[in-house]
């Protein structure tokens, strides 16, 4: 069995055969081409644990640490760790919606909810096992629940689940709301599922790279990180169709999100993030340091947020600096 250092999206990865202030980062250029922007200093913050997800909440960076199942607060403007909230079980993914933080998990059939203005668990609300990977849409946050191959919808007034969908014999891995549909990346199957928000359909299967774990939408376009051939999968959601060839990263893809322009990869086996021109749909060819094994990324606040697990530490990467300079 893995242990719990080891999130939920690359604990499918290993086991895949049988069936997640301080110093200036040093920045150097594989190719010789001048960057798009100037280049990037990171900011680290030491953090209590191990990070696996985080979001963006106006002031506030929440993270799920797995090393002693917390939620933990991160001001943005101090880079102050507060105090964290006790969560019982080994978190997955964390998602800001209706007013609340929500949390996911590696294990069990739970997902709670949480205030973040006492930072107290207020509730929870009973899904399908292993309930991981969180989207928040208009009025429902979306649950993958990976063991049973369903998508639970939760409303965000009550709290209450709705009926789950079933997807299939597969491995829901990762969900993103955009285009008003849902998107649900499949580990075992290689596949991006697109649901239609408001019926629950199927509306397409898209065939993508392989063990694609994490999913995200934006910069008008769909993207998948595809861990075990490292790879980035580009879909185009008006003709439900891959874009081009997969985009070789260089490195395990563990994590993947959109903001600011640019498409941003984690790449765990090198402890690095890199980003993607979504229009010329190239890797720019920066390479940025962070801590060991980075997973989670997301972009928010001006900035780009790292978790890097066994770093025990998140990297900020302020995008408002940079384009000051």
């Amino acid at each position: 069995m893995i242990g719990p250092k080891v999130p939920l999206r690359t604990r499918i990865i290993v086991l895949g055969a049988v069936v997640v202030l301080g110093g200036a980062t040093t920045i150097f250029f594989l190719t010789k081409q001048e960057p798009p922007v100037p280049a990037l200093t990171a900011q680290t913050i030491e953090m209590p644990g191990e990070p696996q997800a985080l979001v963006v909440d106006q002031d506030t960076v929440w993270a799920t640490i797995g090393s002693d199942s917390t939620l933990v607060p991160v001001d943005i403007e101090t880079a102050e760790v507060g105090d964290a909230i006790n969560l019982g079980e080994l978190p997955g993914d964390v998602e800001v919606a209706g007013g609340l933080v929500w949390v996911g998990f590696i294990e069990g059939t739970t997902i709670l909810r949480v205030d973040p203005v006492t930072k107290q668990v207020i509730g929870d609300a009973e899904v399908g096992r292993t309930p991981q990977s969180l989207a928040a849409g208009a009025e429902q946050l979306w649950v993958t629940s990976i063991d049973d191959g369903e998508l639970w919808p939760i409303d965000l007034t009550t709290g209450e689940p709705g009926s789950p969908i079933k997807l299939k014999e597969g491995f829901p891995s990762d969900v993103a709301v955009g285009f008003g549909s849902l998107w649900v990346s499949d580990v075992v199957s290689d596949e991006v599922i697109r649901v239609d928000e408001v019926t629950g359909d199927v509306q397409a299967r898209i065939d993508v790279g392989t063990a694609p774990t994490s999913i995200a939408v934006g910069e008008g376009f769909v993207w998948t990180a595809n861990f075990n051939d490292s790879t980035v999968t580009k879909i185009d959601p008006t003709a439900n169709a891959t874009v081009g060839n997969p985009i070789i990263v260089g490195g395990e893809a563990s994590g993947i999100a959109t903001g600011e322009g640019f498409v941003w990869v984690t790449r765990a086996d090198s402890d690095s993030l890199i980003r993607i021109d979504p229009e010329t749909t190239e890797w720019t060819g920066e390479v940025f340091q962070v801590g060991d094994s980075p997973h989670g990324v997301t972009v928010g606040a001006g900035s780009v947020w790292v978790a890097n697990q066994e770093g025990r530490s998140l990297s900020r990467f302020d995008l408002t600096t940079s384009r000051s300079e």
